[in-house]
């Protein structure tokens, strides 16, 4: 394996040298796998047992890469479906100072309690709900309006 040497020079003679070099090299490969599987007590020779042997290796890293994949694939899935679309909500009895109501823009889902400011009386609670209403928005009730 020592005459395989590899050149820096691109000219035609060169590379016809690194081709018989590298045949040579592979020839070589071939002997000292078919000197270690003969050696082993393995039926197989050759480049065939070689590629045979690594497969067999290489194997279990590859079965538990597959493994990694398909979970990293299954949380993606799970993450995915977790997450919600862009929701428009419409916080109930809030306008802004130009008298239309309060869109609430959110991926959070129904249930949640957020915080927000609502009509210049400071921060203000509100449960956003699943209730769809005519204008296409989701409603948001407010809460402290109706807790003590």
């Amino acid at each position: 394996m020592e005459r395989f040497l590899v050149t820096a020079a691109a000219t035609p003679s060169s590379w016809h040298s690194l081709l018989s070099e590298a045949r040579l090299f592979l020839v070589d490969l071939g002997n000292v796998v078919s000197v270690g599987a003969s050696e082993s007590g393995s039926e197989e020779h050759g480049i065939i047992g070689f590629a045979t042997n690594i497969g067999r290796a290489s194997l279990p890293e590859f079965l538990g890469g597959l493994a990694v994949l398909l979970v990293l694939a299954a949380v993606g899935a799970l993450v995915k479906n977790r997450r919600g679309a862009l929701r428009r909500y419409t916080l109930l009895n809030s306008v802004d100072s130009a008298g239309s109501p309060l869109i609430h823009v959110t991926t959070r889902r129904a249930g949640t309690v957020i915080r927000r400011e609502a009509g210049g009386a400071g921060a203000e609670r509100f449960e956003l709900t699943d209730v769809l209403l005519p204008d296409g928005t989701y409603a948001a009730e407010p809460l402290d309006r109706y807790l003590p």
